[in-house]
């Protein structure tokens, strides 16, 4: 996996990961992200960073349906270094989603992922990652998942 150095179009080696609970302390301590990263504590949450400087770049929470066969991204969010026209990397988003549809294959879901976006999010998650509407939720099926990791893995 890698993300892209936005200025100098240089691809950085990322990895994603489950995050530690001391890490998720410092994180709440840094101000680099704006979400309440404490209240996804008792799901799944996972960090994507640089490998070179392990500078943590994008977190995901993800919430497990076993009889649903699928996952939820419940949380997803790039540090604030890194969101709109003056970020720093690109690809951080899509990385970490590509990364949920690989647990949901590993898991026997078939790369089956949702998410509830916020409003004004909802069509760049269509538009952007190929997702197909789902009342509240925006979903990821078989095909467009593995177009996905292939993509961003």
């Amino acid at each position: 996996m890698h993300l892209i150095q936005v200025k100098s179009q240089e691809k950085l080696g990322a990895l994603v990961e489950k995050i530690a609970p001391m890490e998720l302390k410092q994180i709440l301590k840094s101000k680099q992200f704006k979400f309440k990263w404490n209240t996804e504590s008792k799901y799944e949450v996972y960090k994507l960073y640089i490998t070179e400087s392990e500078e943590i770049v994008g977190l995901m929470s993800l919430q497990d349906w076993p009889k649903e066969l699928r996952l939820e991204i419940r949380l997803i969010e790039s540090s604030k270094d890194n969101v709109g026209s003056h970020k720093k990397y690109d690809r951080i988003a899509g990385s970490l989603i590509a990364f949920a549809c690989g647990t949901s294959f590993e898991r026997g879901y078939n790369g089956f992922i949702s998410l509830v976006p916020k409003t004004a999010l909802r069509s760049y998650y269509i538009n952007e990652y190929g997702m197909e509407e789902g009342g509240k939720s925006v979903y990821s099926d078989t095909l467009n998942s593995a177009e996905l990791m292939d993509k961003y893995l």
